[in-house]
């Protein structure tokens, strides 16, 4: 391996209304959620300027190898 880095990035999500959260979660998800899944959604929406957000973190790694394999020999 040549080199590798991590990252943590900020990727919340803003809503416009209820149903947007819903549709993109079940999309998330593959299927339609759970009313208690939806409750739970929910229950984790904050408000802020305007719109709902389920704030969010990323973690990124980026791996560079070579394909030279002569140390192995």
């Amino acid at each position: 391996m040549l080199f590798s880095k991590s990252y943590e990035t900020e990727s919340s999500f803003a809503y416009h209304e209820m149903e947007e959260v819903i549709d993109h979660w079940s999309f998330k998800m593959g299927r339609l959620i759970s009313s208690d899944e939806e409750r739970n959604i929910s229950a984790g929406l904050k408000f802020s300027d305007g719109h709902m957000w389920i704030r969010d973190t990323a973690y990124v790694g980026m791996y560079w190898w070579t394909k030279n394999n002569s140390f192995l020999h």
